[in-house]
């Protein structure tokens, strides 16, 4: 059995489907509530919002051509009709007797000429945006602040994306709800012995500028910040500081959903 959000939510509703994957962001979301949640129609649709890394990744999908061409479209390119053609291209990929994908070889490649783990250690371009990890150790030795290297966040195309969304899955008579998850970052001062350990943080994510986009399209919220400071123990909501969430963090996250869906309140951003 799962043990992330979407594996507790089957615990009370069994047909849930994950239409995310590792490493996609905002722009993805939409365009597998496009492409799939358009066919599948479901009575509720969850957009997660990670601050951790959305900002981020909402500013790379942006510039990527195929990607790109989902803002301000609602008709589907037909993905969904694919998926046998999808699973016969993967299959043929696999080519080795080791039954690795040539697919790996050349990520891992592509990895070691580009020096991505290096850029990401530096915060550098994709690789390191994401995790400027030196640049909280070199902020925190100096005593710096961090507010001008965290990166905009892509109003416009968020305000495009969401209220797009809004509308489609209200078109089908669905609920669209976007929920707001909270980085490591956040709780890293309220957890045991790591107080002299957090890095330098002055900024917000973004979230006062995300939420206002939540809130002027009246779209409906669940908000986990409010929900992660009251816990007791914020150091078990992850594996370890800087990764996602442990097996507590998820629970609490859908359980959270699951109140909000369940309880008849509907909160607006």
């Amino acid at each position: 059995m799962s043990h992330d959000i979407v594996g507790v939510i089957r615990e009370h509703y069994p047909n849930s489907l994950n239409l995310g994957w590792s490493g996609i962001g905002p722009l993805y979301y939409y365009q597998n509530l496009i492409e799939f949640g358009s066919v599948l129609k479901p009575e509720t649709f969850l957009f997660i919002w990670f601050e951790g890394n959305d900002v981020t990744d909402l500013l790379e999908e942006q510039k990527t051509p195929l990607l790109a061409k989902y803002i301000g479209r609602k008709e589907p390119f037909g993905l969904f009709y694919l998926q046998a053609e999808l699973d016969r291209f993967h299959q043929e990929s696999i080519a080795e007797p080791t039954g690795v994908p040539i697919a790996a070889y050349t990520e891992k490649a592509r990895q070691i000429v580009t020096l991505y783990n290096l850029r990401k250690l530096l915060g550098m371009g994709a690789a390191g945006s994401r995790h400027p990890i030196i640049f909280d150790w070199l902020s925190k030795m100096g005593g710096k602040k961090q507010t001008q290297n965290y990166p905009p966040l892509a109003a416009d195309t968020l305000r495009k994306i969401l209220s797009d969304a809004r509308d489609v899955v209200a078109g089908w008579g669905g609920r669209f709800i976007l929920v707001y998850l909270p980085a490591w970052k956040r709780a890293c001062g309220r957890m045991k012995d790591m107080e002299n350990h957090c890095p330098v943080l002055d900024h917000d994510f973004r979230r006062s500028e995300v939420l206002k986009v939540v809130a002027d399209l009246n779209i409906e919220l669940v908000d986990l910040v409010p929900v992660f400071e009251t816990e007791d123990d914020p150091f078990g909501l992850f594996f370890f500081p800087g990764s996602h969430y442990s097996e507590r963090g998820f629970r609490v996250v859908a359980e959270a959903i699951l109140r909000h869906m369940e309880g008849g309140t509907t909160r607006r951003g």
